[in-house]
């Protein structure tokens, strides 16, 4: 089942022959797969203004997305949420949105973010909590 596209579905499975790979027009992220670096850079915590993030001195030229991790907390009976995008023109995207209706709220997560010829991205915090974010890899 799934979706298809040609004889791959959604998760690059070739049904016809059996083999794992892009379907016909699908983009690869990049050659080879992920890359991670050997240990996390931290970029701080997140303001609520969306904030231009310049990791050039961490992402080759050519590279297309970072993968990101962060951390957050949250108060009592509040909510955060964790932006990406691009730059001001691209639309943003949520990686994470976690609220509480009592107790403080604790967690992370990871996620995939477009980034510019530049590599550079914007991401932002939204809510009454605190984030931090780090960058762990690239495509």
């Amino acid at each position: 089942g799934g979706v298809t596209e040609g004889t791959h579905n959604a998760l690059g499975f070739d049904v016809a022959n059996r083999t794992v790979g892009p379907g016909p027009g699908w983009t690869l992220l990049g050659a080879g797969g992920p890359k991670f670096l050997a240990a996390p850079v931290v970029l701080g915590a997140l303001p609520s203004a969306w904030t231009t993030y310049n990791v050039s001195a961490n992402v080759p030229n050519g590279a297309t997305a970072v993968i990101l991790d962060f951390t957050f907390t949250t108060g009592d009976d509040a909510t955060v949420a964790v932006e990406v995008r691009g730059s001001g023109a691209s639309p943003a995207l949520l990686l994470q949105r976690q609220g509480d209706d009592g107790d403080k709220s604790y967690g992370g997560g990871q996620g995939i973010a477009p980034i510019t010829a530049a590599r550079t991205f914007q991401s932002r915090r939204t809510g009454d909590g605190n984030a931090v974010l780090r960058l762990v890899g690239y495509f």
